[in-house]
């Protein structure tokens, strides 16, 4: 986990900013939930899912882009 750069103070930086965007989401997310938007909740609920993936699973998020974009254009990148 947190194989980003090879360079340790770099990886924490980028987990630790990233858990700290992720709080943010949920709080506004529950701020959403409270006041009954449930299309703005929607949308920070599918943001934070694409940064906790981002954050937790870096590489694999990566691969996955990589293959939709690729199915996508049908490999002709």
């Amino acid at each position: 986990m947190f194989q980003f750069t090879g360079d340790v103070f770099t990886n924490w930086l980028l987990a630790i900013l990233g858990n700290v965007f992720l709080l943010i989401l949920v709080y506004r997310a529950v701020g959403h939930y409270a006041r009954n938007e449930k299309g703005e909740l929607l949308g920070h609920v599918a943001l934070g899912v694409l940064v906790a993936g981002f954050v937790y699973m870096p590489t694999q998020v990566v691969g996955i882009f990589k293959g939709a974009f690729s199915l996508i254009t049908q490999g002709h990148v």
